[in-house]
């Protein structure tokens, strides 16, 4: 009775083996940039390159990047990295051959290097996408995709509700509302 039990258990522990070590993964880069934020030197570097990838959240794909970059050292030397993050959709062109970012490297091991975001993280740059994208294609549906996106990827609460968005969107859309730290308050759920 006891091997059948173990056999059971060991079953079941290699299949979810996988899924396992997935997320570990994903939350261990998440992780990694974080500290890496907390306790790095700030400095700049410079995009080579730029490659696209990307993670399911939900039904949407939150588009990553894996940027090689060269990191300009305290020295101001310079020396190759890759940066694996997550960026807005909004923030795209930014990122691009050439472009100068902010960064922080670990001083333990300089090769470990993360994005620093700036101000990328608040309501009103959510608020000012919305009413962005809003102006520009008029698509409401794709605009609910987008700020569901846009609060993903900047880690923000969201504090409304599907429809409450919906509405939101639909405001901003026919013109009744567009003060963008109006917005931000409303997304903030103030």
């Amino acid at each position: 009775m006891y091997p059948v039990i173990i056999i059971c258990v060991i079953s079941i522990v290699l299949c979810f083996l996988p899924v396992i070590l997935l997320l570990k993964k994903e939350f261990g880069t998440i992780n990694k940039n974080q500290a890496i934020r907390s306790k790095g030197i700030k400095t700049t570097a410079v995009i080579k390159e730029i490659k696209l990838g990307g993670k399911m959240t939900g039904n949407e794909i939150v588009p990553g990047v894996t940027l090689s970059v060269m990191v300009e050292n305290e020295k101001g030397e310079f020396y190759s990295a890759k940066i694996y993050d997550t960026i807005a959709v909004t923030d795209m062109p930014q990122f691009q051959p050439g472009a100068k970012i902010d960064v922080v490297y670990d001083p333990a091991d300089p090769t470990k290097v993360a994005m620093l975001t700036g101000s990328g993280y608040s309501y009103e740059d959510v608020a000012a996408c919305l009413v962005r994208y809003l102006s520009v294609t008029n698509n409401q549906s794709k605009a609910y995709v987008v700020l569901n996106v846009e609060l993903d990827v900047r880690k923000l609460k969201n504090t409304l509700s599907d429809i409450q968005k919906r509405q939101l969107i639909s405001d901003i859309a026919e013109g009744r509302l567009s003060d963008v730290v109006e917005i931000a308050k409303i997304l903030e759920g103030q």
